[in-house]
Order: structure tokens, then C-alpha cells, then sequence
């Protein structure tokens, strides 16, 4: 006899047993779903300059293949011990498949990063919350702009948040039904953790899985102390690899300082990052999250709402108040540093619309504030799309900046025309298809517009930063030539010119030019040209200056001018 169709998506049932959660898997169909939103994760990964940190990142991983210095990361001749070594290690390998270390081969491993935790999300929300939650919940992270952002970006931070999400995977699967090998796995992946970025890959998926045990009385687990206890070595033994192996090279605990410095102190004593209010990340995190920040309200009090009868959601719930208020408590706070909550409010969010589209298949509706809150994110987002699409498609005709501005994003039009779809796809599903299928749709038509954003929105960004074009203008004018900087310190300029003496004042750069016979080729930051170019001490000739984009609106970023400098 054929099953009616309502029961192939009826609310998966609990198995008995303890665990109360759905525990479902997901299916080859499902994981190449999953997949196919990653795909704008890699397009075009490396036509973008580096910008932020990333040149510390390419430089530490240049070192590591041109001076053999896999155990004590150099920048530039000095030892840079801020961030464990795991990173830095997988940039290295990776440039041997992509022709050397590049803007590509430091940004592969954080891409993988994020492709590998969208996939765990998958998995943990067919675990927690049942296989049809599993695709909507991993293509919810895959859009939010800041993990899209991040995973393309040379920064261990997605990779931190890929541990952290593993091991709380694997603590799901112990109170299903502990099996020793559930101990050593959670203890590997904390100690490889600690080697991405440092103390939050050990603290959350561990206070995650005790908050979790306390609450809900997991005496099983809480009975397999012995495994657990035996698992700790290893974690100990991955978590002070590292540091052990730098020893054996430097013969001092460098790296382990500036690593407890980095991580421990910055928690009760910052040396940066501690001006932003305790309440920062109630209101940056649904910025970072955007579009789907706007449902980050709803889905808590939907979570709220089922707290005692849905025990996958209490987790996921759970898991996310932890992290969240784990950061919360940390005196430096910085907006990526939240990344690590990203998977857990794509659960919430992904439940939140599952249980919508239920109550809609079954001939109700949310009534009042709840479908306020559980459909108005989703019709806020494609209310606002046409409007942005139809704004892209004339702006680039219309007079003065705002033209301008719109002309400077390559094919403008083409994301209007791809957003106006995307809006268009949405408006169609829900007239055309079941109500489960409208978050899988609606979700699907927007990774063309991250697609847009990866290759034509990267051109613009690339504009704003004058690194590379300033360094291949200089190469060609004196390739190979030894450069002396003047307050040019900056680590993306490094990376394309690469480093050598900085002076701090005129005096210093006389005594550096004297060493060369009197005369040299300078690199100044513009801000500071007067100090050359009006100085008593040198004569100095401008040979090439960074071309600042004309973009309308935009802040101003790093200039450099070059100069052939004589001492007089």
C-alpha cells in the first residue's frame, strides 16, 4: 500500500532510549545538497589581494617552505608566536597543489573549513532535529554573509569553529549510546583544535557536553569516567605538540607564552579588543548572520516554546547559549569571534521554518506574534530583495555619486537581475510547491547572488586596496632591488614587495642609506611624505605612487609612494 505523502514528513518520533532526539542520518542526496551550497565558498578564491591579517598568514607560511621553519613561525626574520601552528602548517601544504604559497593556497584551508562545518551542521540537524531540517539548516549557514566571508579569507577561524562543531558532533553521538571510541575521538579533535586557534576549540565543545550532562542527568556518559579519563593524554598530548616541538628548536617556552598571553589572559585581561560593551554580541551577532539574523529572535523563542517536549532542539538551544554566552563573558570581544555560535543558530533557525512549514501541512497557521515571528524573516528578506535588485539594475544610469558607486560593482546589473530572480523564485515557491520545499527554494535562489558576490563583488573589494598594484608597479620598475621602508610597516605591503629594514624617523633612514653608499629606494606611507620629500637630509625623487580607486563613499585605505632617495 503506497504511504500518503503527509506521512512521509510527518515529525520524526523518538527512538526510545535516553536520548529522546530523532537521530537520523543523513543521505547521499542530502550531503550533495549540502555541497552544492558550498560551491561559492571557492569561486574565484584567490582573485582577491590579501587584506587584513592575511598577509601574517602568507608570510609565517612562506617562511615555513623557503627557510624550513615549520616549528618556530617567522614573519619577516622575527618570531610571530600569536597563533598556534595548524594553520599555518595546512597553507604550506596546500601550496605545493596550488604552485606555490598564494593568496589561493592561504585561503583553501579555510574554505574546506567552512564546507566541512556546513556538512556537520547537516549531520547535527538530522541527529537533533530530523533529516528533513538537515539541508535548510546547513544552506541557512552557507548564506549567512559573515561565514561566506570568513570561509574565503585566510584565517583560522572557520577552522577553529570546524573542530569545535566536531566535537560537539561526537559528544551527540555518545549519549545515543557511549562507546569508548566516542572518548578518544572527542579528546583528538580538542587537541587538534587548540593547534587551529588556541583555547576555544578545548572550553566550549567541553562545556557544552557538561552543561548538556548536568542538565539532563546523562548518567551514562557521567558512568564512563574511566574512558573518559583515559582519553586525556591524548588530548594533552595533541594540545602541547606544538609547543613541545618548538622547544626542541629554540630551547625556550616562547611559543607557549605568547600562546597563554593570546588565549588565557585575553580572557580576564585583554591587551586589545576591550572597549566593546558586554553587550556587543546581542546585537553584532544577528548583523554577522544577515540575512538570516533577522530570524535569530524567532527561532529562540520557538526554541523557548518546545524547551520540554523537543529534546533536539534543547540541545541545539543549549549548545548555543553556552558558546554565545561563553564570549559574552570574555573581556575582548570582537565581532568574528563569535563565529563558533554560527552552526547552532543555523539549527535554531532551520527548526524554526521546519515547524512553520509543519503547522501549515497539517491546515493551521501561527497565529499573532509566532508567525510574526516564524514567517515575517523570510518575507522581510524578499520584500527587501526586489527593491535592492531593481536598485542595482538603474543605479549604474542614474547621475551623480550614487551612479558612481553602482557603476564601480562590475556587472551591476547582473546581481540586480539576480536578486529580482532570487526574489521572484521565492514568491513562485510558495505558490507552487509543498511548504516544506519553500526554505529549501528560497534558500537555493540566493547562492547565484553569493556566487555574484564572489567573483564580481570580490573585483570591487579588490579596488579598495592598493597592495599588490603598488608592489607590481614597483617590482617592474626595480626587480630584485633591496627596498628600505619609512613607516611603511604593514604586512600585506610585505607580502608583495617583501620585507626589509623600517625607520622610524629621518635620522634612522639617513644611517640606513649611508650603509648603501648614500642613496636607495624608499617605501613610505603617504601620510608621512612630507617627512621626506620636505626633509634637510635627503634629496627625493617620487618614482611611483598607489592609485587610490575613485569610488564614491569609500574610507580611505593604505597609499604608498616610492622614491629614489639621496643623502645630501
Amino acid at each position: 500500500m503506497t504511504t500518503p505523502p503527509e506521512q512521509h514528513d510527518a515529525a520524526p518520533v523518538p527512538p526510545d532510549g535516553a536520548s529522546g532526539i530523532p537521530g537520523e542520518r543523513l543521505t547521499g542526496r542530502d550531503a550533495s545538497l549540502l555541497l552544492l551550497g558550498c560551491i561559492p565558498l571557492f569561486i574565484a578564491l584567490g582573485q582577491l589581494q590579501c587584506w587584513g591579517s592575511e598577509g601574517r598568514t602568507l608570510g609565517i607560511a612562506l617562511s615555513m617552505r623557503t627557510k624550513g621553519a615549520w616549528l618556530t613561525p617567522d614573519l619577516y626574520g622575527e618570531f610571530w608566536g600569536f597563533r598556534p601552528l595548524l594553520y599555518f602548517w595546512c597553507v604550506a601544504v596546500s601550496s605545493f597543489f596550488t604552485g606555490g604559497v598564494s593568496e589561493l593556497a592561504g585561503r583553501l584551508p579555510a574554505a574546506l573549513s567552512g564546507a566541512a562545518t556546513v556538512l556537520l551542521t547537516g549531520h547535527l540537524a538530522a541527529r537533533l532535529l530530523g533529516r528533513r531540517a538537515a539541508v535548510p539548516a546547513g544552506w541557512v549557514l552557507v548564506t549567512a554573509y559573515s561565514w561566506w566571508l570568513w570561509s574565503r579569507t585566510a584565517a583560522m577561524d572557520t577552522m577553529n569553529v570546524a573542530f569545535a562543531t566536531a566535537a560537539i558532533a561526537v559528544y551527540v553521538e555518545s549519549i545515543r549510546g557511549f562507546r569508548p571510541w566516542h572518548a578518544f575521538a572527542f579528546a583528538a579533535l580538542i587537541g587538534l583544535g587548540s593547534q587551529a586557534k588556541g583555547i576555544p576549540a578545548i572550553i566550549l565543545p567541553c562545556a557544552v557536553g557538561f552543561c548538556d550532562a548536568l542538565l539532563h542527568r546523562r548518567r551514562d556518559i557521567l558512568r564512563s569516567w574511566p574512558w573518559l579519563a583515559a582519553a586525556v593524554p591524548l588530548a594533552g598530548a595533541l594540545f602541547a605538540m606544538s609547543f613541545l616541538m618548538s622547544f626542541s628548536q629554540r630551547h625556550d617556552w616562547s611559543l607557549f607564552k605568547v600562546w597563554y598571553v593570546e588565549n588565557i589572559q585575553r580572557i580576564y585581561d585583554p591587551y586589545d579588543h576591550k572597549n566593546n560593551p558586554v553587550l556587543y554580541y546581542f546585537y553584532s551577532l544577528p548583523a554577522l548572520f544577515m540575512p538570516w539574523g533577522l530570524a535569530i529572535p524567532g527561532a529562540a523563542a520557538f526554541a523557548a516554546r518546545t524547551w520540554k517536549s523537543d529534546r533536539g532542539r534543547r540541545f541545539a538551544a543549549t549548545a548555543a547559549a553556552v558558546v554565545f554566552l561563553m564570549f559574552t563573558a570574555s573581556a575582548s570581544r570582537r565581532s568574528y569571534y563569535i563565529l563558533p555560535v554560527f552552526p547552532w543558530c543555523a539549527l535554531l533557525v532551520a527548526a524554526m521554518f521546519d515547524e512553520v512549514a509543519r503547522k501549515r501541512e497539517s491546515g493551521g497557521r501561527e497565529k499573532g506574534g509566532w508567525r510574526i515571528l516564524g514567517e515575517g524573516p523570510a518575507l522581510l528578506v524578499y520584500v527587501f530583495a526586489p527593491l535592492a535588485g531593481l536598485a542595482l539594475c538603474i543605479a549604474p544610469f542614474l547621475p551623480g555619486n550614487l551612479g558612481k558607486a553602482a557603476s564601480a560593482l562590475p556587472l551591476a546589473p547582473l546581481g540586480g537581475v539576480l536578486l529580482l530572480a532570487a526574489a521572484g523564485g521565492f514568491w513562485w515557491s510558495r505558490r507552487a510547491s509543498p511548504p516544506a520545499a519553500h526554505v529549501l527554494i528560497s534558500l537555493g535562489v540566493l547562492l547565484p547572488v553569493y556566487v555574484f558576490a564572489s567573483t564580481s563583488g570580490d573585483v570591487l573589494r579588490d579596488r579598495l586596496y592598493v597592495e599588490r598594484r603598488f608592489g607590481q608597479a614597483v617590482r617592474k620598475r626595480h626587480p630584485g632591488e633591496r627596498l628600505l621602508y619609512y613607516h611603511a610597516q604593514n604586512a600585506r605591503l610585505f607580502w608583495y614587495l617583501g620585507e626589509a629594514s623600517d625607520a622610524d624617523d629621518g635620522e634612522m633612514l639617513r644611517g640606513m642609506l649611508m650603509k648603501q653608499g648614500g642613496r636607495g629606494v624608499v617605501v613610505a606611507d603617504a601620510r608621512y611624505r612630507k617627512e621626506i620629500e620636505e626633509s634637510p637630509l635627503f634629496d627625493a625623487t617620487v618614482e611611483v605612487e598607489s592609485e587610490k580607486p575613485d569610488i564614491p563613499y569609500r574610507k580611505e585605505k593604505d597609499a604608498y609612494v616610492l622614491y629614489d632617495v639621496q643623502v645630501k
